[in-house]
C-alpha cells in the first residue's frame, strides 16, 4: 500500500503580450524538459487565492490580482522516479506591477537554487513541443484570457 499525501496546491496562468510565465524544469529519470506554473502548497485554513498571493510575494515580492479560477486538477504523475498526486487550483492571475511582465526571467527569490520563471511565447505552450503541467485545457483558458484582454 502506497503512504503517499496527496498534495493540495493553489498555481496560476499569468499571461501578457503573447507570453505565458513558466518554470523551466526538468526531469532526469525521464530525461524530458517541461514548464510548470508557477504556484504552491496551500497551508492549512488558506484559500487557494490567498496562496497565491503569499507565494507571489515570497517567490517575487511581487503583488497579484488573482481574476478567476480556471479549473481543477487532479494530477498523479511521477517525477524523478517517485510517485505524486496532487489537486490543483489553477487560476488566472495577473502582476499588479506591469513592469514584471516586460522582463526576460524573474528569479525565484525563495529558492536555494537557481530557479529562474520564463516568459515563453504562448504559441510554444499550446504547440505542445515541451509539456506544461500540470495538464490542463491551456487553448481554451489561453483563448478566453487573450478575450477578456484584446
Amino acid at each position: 500500500m502506497n503512504t503517499g499525501r496527496i498534495k493540495v496546491k493553489a498555481m496560476a496562468v499569468f499571461a501578457a503580450y503573447g507570453r505565458m510565465l513558466v518554470t523551466p524544469s526538468y526531469d532526469s529519470v525521464k530525461k524530458n524538459p517541461y514548464y510548470r506554473l508557477l504556484g504552491g502548497h496551500m497551508e492549512f485554513g488558506e484559500r487557494a487565492e490567498e496562496t497565491l498571493r503569499r507565494e507571489m510575494l515570497e517567490e517575487l515580492a511581487a503583488d497579484i490580482d488573482v481574476l478567476e479560477r480556471l479549473e481543477v486538477v487532479e494530477n498523479i504523475f511521477q517525477y524523478e522516479g517517485r510517485d505524486y498526486h496532487e489537486i490543483v487550483f489553477i487560476h488566472h492571475a495577473r502582476f499588479l506591477d506591469d513592469a514584471i511582465t516586460r522582463r526576460e526571467d524573474l528569479r525565484n527569490l525563495e529558492a536555494a537554487h537557481d530557479e529562474i520563471f520564463r516568459w515563453i511565447p504562448i504559441e510554444d505552450v499550446l504547440g505542445g513541443d515541451i509539456p506544461l503541467y500540470p495538464a490542463a485545457d491551456y487553448e481554451r483558458h489561453l483563448v478566453s484570457i487573450a478575450g477578456k484582454e484584446g
